[in-house]
């Protein structure tokens, strides 16, 4: 897919809010994230090596929520890749237990 149509494709309305018990969706963002590098430490791919990624665009999905009545706002985010550059893979990481952040 190229970069135009991932833009085409990567639009909150194409995504439909999630149904979980207790929970009440407060939005959902996509947003198109262009030539993005970091590092990937050892510890993410557990028997992988490190990896160093370069200029990688995706689609970020952004689902925010609230358990009713427990004052709480959670954050649960998606990297979608491009159409192209999907290997039919998917990795899943955790929060770390009790670790904040993004």
């Amino acid at each position: 897919m190229a970069s135009s149509d991932i833009a085409s494709r990567c639009l909150a309305s194409t995504f439909a809010t999630p149904t979980l018990f207790g929970a009440e969706f407060l939005s959902i963002e996509a947003n198109v994230v262009p030539d993005y590098s970091f590092d990937v430490p050892r510890g993410w791919t557990y028997s992988q090596p490190a990896l160093n990624v370069q200029n990688v665009t995706f689609c970020n999905v952004t689902v925010t929520y609230t358990h009713t009545g427990q004052n709480d706002t959670l954050h649960a985010e998606a990297w979608l890749p491009s159409e192209n550059n999907y290997n039919g893979r998917l990795q899943s990481l955790g929060g770390s237990g009790w670790t904040p952040g993004r």
